[in-house]
């Protein structure tokens, strides 16, 4: 089936754009181009700001307890894809929880990527070859010291990382030495050429645009492009400009939510139950960045 969204104003990548777009066959065939001509059913939605639904960090626990009700909850702050972390804090664990996960996420509505949580000093060849063979995009390293930071034999790290190129996000617990902790890992990771994201990220918050790509979620998530899926938050047009914040939309005004073409939230109304959820796997990460 064919249809037209006329008249759609879409804000991504922080710039709000006006156009038209062509569905076929459930994903867009064509965007900023005349419409004029094509025939099929039409919907006009001027009155609505178009944003794409994002991803992020989940809470696990939350998430195994009630996959549904936390499924939603997620909906609701404008996320239809989840990056799920199992934790290890030794190296013989991470096949067994790796497997455990694998079979805990087979029910869960929406579409998931997984990441790894291990202590900086678990950082070694082994788990790093680990997660190339598990296709594990994100290693989320836990740092307690900023020395320990100097301590890491970095030069096999990057090596082993290459070609797959995981991308080392910081975990770090809020204290008084978290700063001091962050100033030394931008320095050495910047130093050692390694593929980082310089600050911690926070669960149930938005993923960042730059991340998304360094993880290798885009473009398949997190932006509305021809031959993509059509995954979209709506927001009321009025007062448009007081619902951002840091370039970000908050979550609290979406009216509605379409998740690969089916609509699975209006107003308070929610309903997974069209929802088949599917792993991602990332073959490449951070294709898509410029650095």
């Amino acid at each position: 089936m064919t249809y037209v969204m006329e008249s759609v104003s879409i804000y991504q990548g922080e710039v709000l754009q006006e156009t038209n777009l062509v569905i076929r066959e459930n994903s867009i065939y064509s965007m900023y181009t005349p419409v004029s001509k094509i025939k099929g059913f039409r919907n006009c939605i001027d009155h609505f700001i178009m944003t794409p639904t994002t991803a992020s960090l989940c809470n696990l626990t939350k998430l195994l307890a009630d996959p549904i009700s936390y499924s939603k909850e997620m909906i609701k702050k404008g996320s239809d894809t989840l990056l799920v972390p199992f934790e290890i804090s030794f190296e013989y664990e991470a096949e067994k929880k790796y497997q455990e996960l694998v079979k805990q996420l087979k029910t869960i509505p929406l579409d998931y990527c997984i990441v790894i949580v291990l202590p900086l000093r678990l950082l070694n060849t082994n788990l790093i070859r680990f997660c190339k063979n598990k296709k594990i995009p994100a290693i989320f390293v836990k740092v307690e010291e900023s020395f320990e930071l100097t301590s890491i034999a970095w030069g096999w790290i990057k090596e082993s990382l290459f070609p797959y190129n995981s991308v080392l996000i910081p975990f770090i617990s809020e204290g008084h030495r978290k700063d001091e902790i962050l100033k030394v890992w931008q320095h050495v990771m910047q130093e050692e050429e390694i593929s980082h994201y310089s600050h911690p990220i926070y669960e149930e918050a938005p993923i960042p645009y730059h991340l998304m790509k360094k993880i290798g979620l885009y473009p398949r998530k997190g932006v509305l492009r021809i031959g993509g899926e059509i995954n979209y938050n709506l927001y009321p047009k009025e007062d448009w400009n007081h619902f951002i914040q840091e370039g970000i939309p908050t979550y609290d005004k979406i009216v509605c939510t379409v998740i690969k073409n089916k609509v699975v939230r209006a107003g308070k109304w929610i309903d997974l139950s069209i929802c088949e959820g599917q792993r991602l796997t990332i073959q490449v990460p951070g294709f898509f960045c410029s650095n």
